[in-house]
């Protein structure tokens, strides 16, 4: 969106000037209300991670302004363990997360709120999940494409997730192990597929990997 509207405006040369002040600035942004308590609540029982998606430098920028470094152990910006290949729904941000924090996925819920791109990943790597959907959400109305892109369980609220967690380590849900970290994800709708992956019962969850949605701006997210 942002090309062509300075293309239209017969400003092609400064569309990568534009980009670069977007992903360079420091932005002003804050975290949604209620978001930082609930960090700090479940921060007392579990060992937090973050996994984002986005240009290392713009996602840098974003964690800084919004103190995420004092709220969770350990950050994960995909961009930066192999470039956009490693962007989710790729399960190595994820597993990448799981390795620092020193547990294992099947140990590990994943809380995220892109059903394109959220769940599908975190199956395929072995994490139990929950879609956070909050009615004003950037993605609220976006549905999974499939059944492998389906959460293991869905909060309205953020104030939920702390219950919602706890849920998931008190009814030992079903845990996936994958034997092989191969997938194939296609966007249209009814095109995802998982290779070589097995279920099985395991044990309680003892981490959260929480994604929140952090800002960017939907014309220039893949600039």
């Amino acid at each position: 969106m942002l090309s062509k509207w300075l293309g239209d405006s017969g400003r092609e040369d400064s569309v990568q000037t534009a980009v670069d002040v977007y992903r360079e600035h420091t932005p002003s942004i804050s975290l949604v209300s209620g978001a930082a308590e609930v960090l700090r609540i479940l921060g007392k029982h579990f060992k937090l991670g973050l996994v984002t998606d986005g240009y290392s430098m713009t996602q840098r920028r974003k964690i800084e302004a919004l103190s995420l470094e004092s709220l969770i152990s350990t950050i994960v910006v995909s961009d930066e363990i192999g470039g956009r290949s490693t962007w989710k729904p790729s399960p190595a941000p994820l597993l990448e997360a799981c390795a620092r924090l020193d547990t294992t996925p099947s140990r590990a819920v994943y809380i995220g709120d892109n059903p394109h791109k959220d769940f599908f990943g975190a199956r395929v790597a072995g994490l139990a999940s929950v879609r956070l959907r909050l009615s004003a959400g950037l993605h609220s109305t976006c549905e999974p494409q499939c059944k492998e892109a389906q959460p293991d369980g869905v909060v309205a609220e953020l104030r939920e997730v702390p219950h919602a967690v706890d849920s998931l380590e008190l009814n030992v849900v079903r845990a996936r192990e994958c034997r092989s970290s191969y997938f194939t994800f296609d966007p249209s709708p009814g095109h995802c597929t998982i290779d070589e992956v097995s279920y099985r019962e395991d044990a309680t969850a003892a981490v959260a990997v929480i994604q929140p949605d952090l800002p960017t701006p939907e014309d220039a997210r893949d600039a």
